[in-house]
């Protein structure tokens, strides 16, 4: 099969959906997607990329999870894919960034729970302070003042909290309108929720922000990227599947090498 171009490989992994370990909760949880000192690093993207990661990938759903994405992007296209434009088109660049910068730092509150969960005391201690500086200085959150003061975001959930304890990943799911997980960081995504303050300030649009859709803020950044992967990909299901799995694993142990001691990402 065909290998999409590498740059389109990146709206893979920006098409994720659930809040369950994927890109959109990284905006949930305080990651901003703009900028490369806040990407994690991802072995998706080096020149020696493994065909064979994606082998690893529990999928005995997988025709189930082939029509459940099909009537996702049949969804896509007729409800959120308008919204997305809709929303472009109305609201100016830099209020959409001061949105999202805002939403990230109430998700901050989550990132720094899970850093507590996961004995990772450093990371929290960063956490702690990017909420404080940006809910002051940067007002509520709009700003990121502490990344230009050299606090930079980390990605940190409930999913990845699991994984550390050594709870097996399960299968492969691919949710209606949210999108790919796997069972652990599915129940993970709604752990963090949970602990999400704007679950309880705005209530069902957290949904739509973080989740439905792959979430309004990750179609807003990258809705191009994502159409584009759509139609040059000859396997689309294949190439999400791969892309997901391989950022995941990135996620949970790029920062954590020395924790990892055997430890099995997957099932």
């Amino acid at each position: 099969m065909q290998r999409p171009p590498r740059k389109l490989l990146l709206a893979a992994l920006l098409a994720l959906a659930l809040a369950d370990g994927g890109l959109a909760p990284r905006i949930a949880h305080g990651f901003e997607t703009d900028g490369p000192a806040s990407r994690v690093p991802d072995p998706l993207f080096d020149e020696d990329w493994d065909d064979q990661a994606a082998l690893k990938v529990s999928d005995p759903l997988e025709e189930t999870n082939r029509r459940v994405l099909g009537m996702n992007q049949q969804v896509d296209r007729y409800v959120f894919d308008p919204i997305t434009r809709g929303y472009r088109r109305v609201v100016p660049r830099p209020v959409r960034k001061g949105f999202r910068n805002f939403m990230s730092n109430l998700g901050a509150a989550s990132v720094f729970a899970n850093d507590v969960l996961q004995l990772e005391w450093e990371d929290a201690s960063i956490t702690l302070t990017r909420l404080i500086l940006n809910s002051t200085v940067g007002l509520g959150g709009l700003f990121d003042v502490a990344k230009d003061i050299g606090f930079e975001r980390h990605t940190s959930d409930f999913g990845q909290t699991l994984a550390l304890a050594e709870v097996p990943s399960g299968p492969f799911v691919m949710v209606p309108l949210f999108g790919p997980t796997t069972v652990r960081d599915g129940f993970g995504a709604a752990v963090d929720l949970g602990m999400n303050p704007a679950t309880y300030i705005i209530g069902p649009f957290a949904l739509i922000y973080y989740g439905g859709g792959m979430g309004l803020a990750l179609r807003d950044e990258h809705f191009e990227k994502v159409k584009a992967l759509e139609e040059s990909s000859l396997d689309y299901y294949s190439t999400l599947r791969s892309a997901w799995w391989q950022n995941r694993e990135s996620e949970v142990w790029d920062r954590r090498e020395g924790r990892r001691a055997g430890s099995d990402f997957g099932p």
